[in-house]
């Protein structure tokens, strides 16, 4: 394979293919910034016999994006192709990323990487990179929102719940699990509580048609309220 850079239609089309498939955001190519303006520039690694992107990686030149004076720059996007038996793509990439900054009088090259990435830093410790104990302040984004929301209910919905609960938790709605099984949980914002049972909500009857219709629901539903219930057991 050989390594080059993106400049057409095709490029960016199989970029976004690779980010896609390694749950990293596609882009955009007509909002980038010009390279000559400070703008990213991006490498692909191309096989040779079949002409297909097999791994690609973007990279930032300091003093051309900021005038700056430490004349750094940095390594972002890094992605291969994870169907690739190609040995070592990643690390081509990122030697030859390298190379072209320092062949532009550029002092050094940084990083940042997810801490549960373990693929990505021993990448990076083999290429005798190092830790720097900085502080730094990160905007929200599809790549690290997980690491905003925190843990979100662990209970184990179905797929027509599990949309709205975690839509609720990326937005910040508080989410209380009702019973997991049902479908039903609590919705509660600011002072505000709503109960649903996956898409409905107390808004309407849903909820309190399912917990009258589902014997065993409305014996939990009132001991949970505080109510004291007779013994049930399953007829027959």
């Amino acid at each position: 394979y050989r390594i080059r850079r993106a400049h057409n239609e095709a490029d960016w089309q199989a970029i976004n293919n690779l980010y896609l498939a390694r749950g990293m955001l596609p882009i955009d190519p007509a909002l980038l910034t010009p390279r000559h303006q400070g703008g990213p520039v991006y490498w692909v690694a191309e096989d040779e016999g079949s002409n297909t992107i097999i791994g690609s990686v973007m990279g930032l030149n300091h003093q051309k994006a900021f005038n700056d004076p430490e004349k750094g720059s940095s390594l972002w996007c890094l992605a291969v192709d994870p169907q690739c038996t190609r040995p070592g793509v990643g690390e081509v990439l990122v030697r030859h990323l390298i190379e072209h900054f320092m062949s532009r009088g550029l002092s050094y090259l940084d990083l940042s990487v997810l801490h549960d990435n373990e693929q990505a830093k021993a990448l990076y410790a083999k290429l005798n990179f190092r830790n720097l104990p900085t502080f730094a302040i990160k905007r929200k984004n599809g790549i690290n929102e997980s690491l905003f929301l925190g843990p979100g209910p662990q209970a184990d919905f179905n797929p027509y719940a599990r949309i709205i609960v975690e839509e609720a938790h990326r937005r910040g709605i508080d989410v209380q699990v009702d019973d997991a099984d049902a479908g039903l949980f609590t919705l509660c914002y600011g002072g505000r509580r709503i109960r649903c049972r996956e898409s409905l909500s107390d808004l309407t009857s849903a909820v309190s048609m399912t917990l009258c219709q589902d014997k065993s629901l409305t014996h939990r539903a009132l001991k949970a309220a505080g109510l004291r219930l007779p013994a049930q057991q399953r007829a027959g």
